[in-house]
């Protein structure tokens, strides 16, 4: 157990989380488009907030490779138009652009040598080579997919806005694993118990709210 630091109270909303091979944890906050940025704490428990990010980044996803570089992806509003962008991360505070011309990179995530990215508005999964992202092609058509997770089998997984849980297989088709949800966001599959996390947000708040963390089984 370790405190973030002190976040906005427009930008406590949190993301994608990673563990780095030393045990420090990564994690993105969402900040609405005023007050983004991305912590991490140490196996001792200290935690600091990366440098010289810019706030206006609304972050979401982020992942880390074999070899411990991590990635992450934001998008920024411009006259009501969302630009958005894969970057190269460092705890040190750089941010370097490797995919650009994406609108809502939500999902990143390193598989081998390969780098998934989920554009929720676009309604696509992309893929694209770690030794040159820039060369991303269409890997999934689906809506408004979210976080990306390995799956069973090789698969992929992430939620969708209408309630369900949808499994990518390597020749890039779709289906549904599960549903009857609120809007699944982050998604973590238990290989050894074969069990599935599902976070289950309440896109409707207004009604009262009921975030719910949900585990199914999977065989």
């Amino acid at each position: 157990m370790a405190d973030l630091p002190p976040a906005p109270a427009n930008g406590p909303g949190l993301g994608g989380l990673v563990r780095l091979s030393d045990g420090t944890l990564v994690v993105v906050r969402f900040g609405g488009g005023t007050a983004g940025d991305v912590v991490y704490v140490k196996p001792d428990g200290t935690s600091a907030v990366i440098p010289k990010l810019p706030a206006v980044r609304r972050r979401i996803g982020i992942t880390v490779t074999q070899d411990g570089q991590l990635y992450d992806g934001y998008f920024v509003r411009n006259n009501n138009v969302n630009v958005g962008s894969v970057a190269r991360l460092t705890l040190e505070g750089s941010e370097e652009e490797v995919v650009g011309a994406l609108q809502k990179p939500v999902g990143v995530l390193a598989v081998d040598d390969t780098l998934f990215i989920s554009d929720q508005l676009a309604g696509k999964v992309y893929r694209a080579p770690l030794s040159a992202p820039s060369q991303l092609v269409a890997f999934a058509t689906l809506n408004s997919p979210d976080l990306l997770a390995v799956g069973p089998n090789n698969t992929l997984l992430t939620g969708s806005r209408d309630g369900t849980v949808l499994s990518i297989r390597q020749t890039g088709e779709v289906s549904v694993l599960a549903g009857g949800f609120q809007q699944p966001h982050g998604l973590a599959y238990d290989a050894k118990n074969k069990r599935l996390f599902i976070a289950d947000h309440d896109g409707t708040p207004e009604d009262g709210t009921n975030h719910t963390l949900r585990i199914i089984p999977l065989e």
